[in-house]
């Protein structure tokens, strides 16, 4: 999958984007991390204009459901990010 991002996310093949290892895999959905660098909206740039970006692979993983989570060093913040939309 990072493969897939990097061929389709520029912000990710050239690094300014960095993926981190998926958290989790349940209920069919894979939970992905970025590290936001500053000036870049991390999960906008692997999302694309009107979801273009992430629907492509998306296609290439047959459907697969994809949560792109901003990732943050701070626990407290980055735990409900992880677990939304649950409650």
């Amino acid at each position: 999958m990072k493969k897939l991002f990097e061929l389709e996310v520029p912000e990710v093949y050239s690094g300014i984007v960095e993926s981190r290892p998926s958290l989790a895999k349940q209920d069919n959905v894979l939970k992905l991390l970025y590290l936001h660098q500053e000036g870049v909206d991390a999960v906008g740039s692997c999302i694309g204009q009107r979801g273009t970006r992430i629907q492509t692979v998306i296609s290439e993983l047959s459907g697969e459901k994809i949560d792109i989570i901003q990732w943050d060093d701070d626990a407290i913040k980055f735990i409900p990010q992880a677990l939304s939309p649950a409650k």
